[in-house]
């Protein structure tokens, strides 16, 4: 039997969700992956929205397909320090996350990182 290799097709974007249940240890784990990436027109990936009112807190929203997240503070009145900080954290995640796959994108071009 000869098998043919074929050029790889562009990654499409994604949604992984993962549900562990470890029996030997206590509560489970859930986690929600988002994977980017496709050019095509129906291959967008994952869309961020930020909902904000003058009266109650922000609503961060990241979706994809069916799936989504949703994070906003405890009470919908009630902004507190830890929020801040948290939303602070958040911020510097992505920005990390940012600068990585730019500096990747600029040193070895886009057609190598997908």
């Amino acid at each position: 039997m000869v098998q043919r290799l074929e050029s790889a097709a562009e990654p499409r974007p994604f949604t992984l969700l993962t549900v562990t249940n470890r029996p030997d240890e206590p509560g489970s784990t859930v986690d929600l992956s988002f994977r980017t990436g496709g050019s095509g027109e129906r291959d967008h990936g994952p869309e961020v929205l930020c909902h904000t009112y003058a009266d109650r807190a922000p609503i961060l929203k990241l979706h994809q397909g069916g799936f989504g997240v949703s994070l906003t503070t405890a009470g919908p009145q009630v902004v507190g320090e830890a929020d801040v900080r948290f939303a602070r954290a958040l911020v510097m995640g992505a920005l990390r996350y940012y600068q990585a796959l730019h500096r990747l994108r600029r040193e070895r071009g886009a057609a190598q990182v997908r």
